[in-house]
């Protein structure tokens, strides 16, 4: 009927427009009324109806608005289950079925704090898509690594490994998805493996028309790195310090307030931490959408900052966690933040037991840096406050301090061996 052809064509048109431009071309006034035309004519139960709420859930989640997005995102993924097979091969991506093509996207926007239930299914049937051809593999491995699953994460990382390389041998290009292969060096303490192969993609990506994403994804797989490395006369003058300090001046990285907390902007964290709480009343209630693994930076952030208020709250964000990582943006252990902000709130009996859950999560994950560092803030709890429970916390402190040297962690060494000091004085 002529409903249907006026949907088709919209539906047509704004993939040409995705195809021709980009995501970008999504958000332009051509797109917007493509867009508007495509809602007033798609009838319930097709295609073209879930592409058009897809695209609503897509631009606000994009935008920052998750309120608006997410639940969008979400009936999106529902309404394509119902969609009879018969339809799917319409879809953009023909190895994906319909709720496949989105669930990237809740990997992205949709993941709360109380989300783990949701996380793991989504997991599943991301890595069976990529079995089958879809390109979406990275999304498995951060939301295997939301739910603690370090062994599937890497199995996933392999495969995404494998078909990069059968691709560049067939002359194909360079995929961003090369962050991904620092990730479990990342986890195992191995740093100077990380440093090379993120610079590598640096100097790989320069001058290319992927340079601005890779440096983009460079920075947030490196920051980590740096911070637990420091900013040292040994480091920084290396390429992936000079990449991170570029980018910590950016938009995108200033507003998560994580790089200006950490390398002396201190009154400008403050600052992003309190426009934060001003613009989210309801941040400590479900009704707040934002993902977890935006949450937990600010949260550190402002730990290190010391701003109590965005602590308190954020720390009351979580109090329904039920990932263990955020993912592998950054990648850290959500329970040792809870423990940091736990004592920073004056609650040891819920510090001690949120760096006993970290220690468990980095443990059964292999996840070696965070686990050094949830051993030295469970040493720092019970020296503080539990002074019966001095040898045990001495135990902990001990484990860091070795692993440190180990690593080369020199901020967080230098800390632990403070601590000594203060011990034997």
């Amino acid at each position: 009927n002529d409903d249907y052809l006026v949907a088709r064509a919209c539906f047509l048109a704004l993939m040409s427009i995705q195809s021709a431009v980009g995501f970008e071309g999504l958000f332009t006034p051509e797109a917007e009324k493509w867009r508007d035309l495509l809602d007033q004519y798609a009838k319930e139960g097709t295609v073209e109806y879930f592409y058009s709420i897809s695209q609503k859930a897509n631009l606000a989640c994009s935008s920052g608005n998750y309120e608006e997005g997410v639940p969008l995102l979400n009936k999106a993924i529902e309404l394509a289950r119902t969609i009879e097979d018969s339809r799917r091969s319409e879809m953009m991506y023909q190895s994906l079925s319909l709720s496949e093509g989105m669930l990237p996207m809740r990997s992205l926007f949709g993941i709360a704090p109380w989300s783990g239930d949701e996380v793991l299914q989504d997991a599943r049937d991301i890595e069976s898509a990529f079995i089958r051809g879809a390109d979406n593999g990275m999304y498995a491995v951060n939301d295997y690594l939301f739910c603690g699953k370090r062994d599937k994460a890497e199995e996933m990382i392999n495969l995404i490994h494998e078909r990069r390389i059968r691709r560049l041998e067939q002359g194909g290009v360079m995929s961003r998805g090369l962050v991904l292969d620092a990730i479990i060096p990342l986890f195992d303490g191995n740093f100077d493996k990380v440093i090379e192969i993120l610079e590598r993609l640096i100097e790989d990506s320069r001058g290319t028309d992927v340079e601005p994403i890779n440096l983009s994804e460079a920075a947030f797989a490196g920051l980590r790195t740096v911070v637990y490395l420091g900013d040292t006369e040994e480091h920084r003058h290396r390429i992936l310090w000079q990449v991170v300090r570029e980018q910590g001046d950016t938009r995108t990285f200033r507003r998560f307030a994580l790089y200006p907390a950490y390398f002396g902007q201190q009154d400008a964290a403050n600052r992003t931490l309190d426009r934060l709480l001003e613009r989210r009343p309801d941040i400590t209630t479900r009704k707040d959408l934002r993902p977890a693994w935006v949450d937990i930076m600010y949260l550190e952030a402002a730990i290190v900052v010391e701003h109590k208020k965005a602590t308190e709250l954020l720390y009351e964000r979580f109090a329904d966690n039920t990932l263990a990582t955020s993912g592998y943006h950054s990648p850290t252990c959500i329970a040792r933040h809870l423990g940091a902000a736990a004592a920073m709130l004056e609650r040891y009996d819920e510090a001690r037991e949120h760096y006993k859950e970290a220690i468990r999560v980095c443990t059964e994950m292999r996840f070696r840096p965070e686990l050094a560092l949830s051993e030295l803030g469970l040493a720092e709890v019970l020296l503080d406050h539990y002074p019966e429970e001095k040898a045990e916390a001495l135990e902990h402190l001990d484990f860091a301090i070795k692993e440190f040297r180990e690593m080369k962690m020199q901020p967080s060494l230098e800390r632990s061996l403070r601590r000594k000091d203060i011990l034997k004085a």
